[in-house]
């Protein structure tokens, strides 16, 4: 990586003369692997600037970029986080497919400011502790789930425990699809209306919904905004379909 920046007149600018708060921004939006596998070797300059908190407000855990460091990428994660200071508040994995909840509980076991969650989950026996270290977020706004086992009351628990929640988007409850547990789309829709009556935006995704389901929605979540659903067992009553436009600004039914 050079250290001179060109300039349209031809002239060269030396990185290292650009303003801290300056190099910080671009560090931000590099991101922690860039910081980790490229920028920080530098010089011993970019080195110290790679301990600022803020670059590591944002954690994103990306299978294709990360398993670069091999065996080295859990210590690298955690070094992120300790980066952070306690300013961690958004985490995201994306294209993972292994249990992941070790990170959680390791954020979840200090101060923290988690407010954005986004992951893929695969194991029954993982989805348990997910619950557990997810509900130590309290100031989580949004949560992004994909492929997930959780019952009714595990979705009421994280409502209780995460009062701040705006934002929801779940993809395919294994449970009720494989008939491993009594969860239809219509009891995680009851419990999303009994918990989470601060919902702006709901995503369900690979969920059989009925009619029932849908009222549950409307009426436990006044402040919804946006609303899409795919596979669903909705028929389309007029009453239903007339209180559901009336009362959400965006509905999406594919």
């Amino acid at each position: 990586m050079t250290k001179m920046l060109a300039a349209s007149e031809g002239v060269t600018t030396n990185w290292l003369d650009l303003p801290e708060d300056v190099m910080i921004t671009i560090f931000m939006k590099l991101g922690p692997f860039e910081v980790f596998y490229s920028a920080q070797g530098v010089c011993s300059s970019w080195r110290n600037l790679a301990k600022e908190p803020r670059i590591f407000r944002s954690i994103v855990i990306s299978r294709r970029q990360w398993s670069r460091f091999g065996k080295y990428y859990p210590n690298l994660a955690k070094q992120a986080v300790d980066r952070s200071c306690g300013e961690v508040a958004e985490i995201s994995f994306v294209g993972w497919d292994w249990d992941c909840c070790w990170f959680l509980q390791y954020i979840a076991d200090q101060p923290n400011m988690v407010k954005r969650l986004r992951m893929e989950h695969w194991s029954k026996t993982s989805d348990v502790l997910l619950i557990k270290y997810v509900t130590k977020f309290p100031l989580l706004e949004e949560l992004e789930l994909k492929r997930y086992y959780f019952s009714r009351e595990e979705i009421k628990e994280l409502g209780r425990c995460c009062p701040k929640l705006k934002y929801l988007r779940l993809e395919e409850n294994l449970a009720s699809l494989f008939g491993e547990a009594k969860c239809t789309g219509d009891e995680d829709a009851f419990a999303i209306a009994e918990s989470m009556p601060q919902l702006r935006h709901l995503t369900l995704l690979v969920n059989c919904l009925s009619n029932d389901g849908l009222r549950a929605i409307i009426d436990g979540c006044p402040y919804l905004e946006y609303l899409e659903l795919r596979q669903w067992h909705i028929k389309f009553e007029v009453e239903l379909i007339e209180k559901c436009v009336s009362r959400i600004r965006d509905v999406r039914l594919r």
